[in-house]
């Protein structure tokens, strides 16, 4: 069997140079085609797997703001009324408020997010506390200083945790926003 020589390449017809010459480049052409397939579904999977956990940790923060506020809501329906379903409507939104609040801690991706919800759930047992003070003032009569101790006390508590939800939600923000900002410098940087 005879391979090309030089004499018959020259031999041939411009059009069959431009094929053979046409298939030698797109070897290289496939070859960078899959390297960058690779290289982009390696960043997709990285930035989708960042996205998923942060929004797992800002779903949970809201749903612990949610019921803090829900919380917020029913007390100061119960000391406009005095109608004790509030109360124990109270009590579930408690139960959703500590669900979503392990939710949030299960998910936390940080330390600082975790001493974040450490300081909440401090926070949270001292309005608890004080809900139980304002709640016995209400029923004893002495609804002024319920209400003193509601707008005063609980509030500052309240606010604490509030800004504690915030805080969660800001911090897994910022980590989503340098996540996109790594991903396009570095597809910038790839190509």
């Amino acid at each position: 069997m005879k391979f090309m020589n030089f004499n018959s390449i020259k031999n041939l017809k411009i059009r069959y140079k431009i094929f053979i010459v046409s298939q030698f480049m797109m070897i290289p052409a496939i070859m960078i085609f899959i390297v960058l397939l690779v290289i982009t579904h390696k960043m997709q999977h990285h930035n989708s797997v960042i996205l998923i956990k942060n929004l797992t940790s800002i779903t949970a923060a809201y749903n612990v703001e949610n019921s803090l506020l829900a919380l917020k809501e029913l007390k100061a329906n119960y000391m406009l009324d005095g109608d004790r379903k509030w109360l124990r409507e109270f009590n579930r939104e408690v139960e959703d408020f500590n669900y979503w609040y392990n939710q949030a801690f299960q998910v936390a991706n940080t330390e600082e997010e975790r001493d974040i919800l450490s300081i909440m759930s401090v926070k949270f047992s001292s309005y608890m506390k004080a809900h139980r003070q304002i709640i016995y003032l209400a029923d004893s009569g002495k609804k002024d200083q319920a209400i003193k101790l509601l707008l005063i006390k609980t509030m500052e508590q309240y606010t604490s945790i509030y800004k504690g939800c915030e805080d969660l939600i800001s911090i897994n923000r910022n980590v989503i926003t340098e996540s996109e900002k790594k991903l396009k410098k570095y597809i910038k940087s790839s190509m």
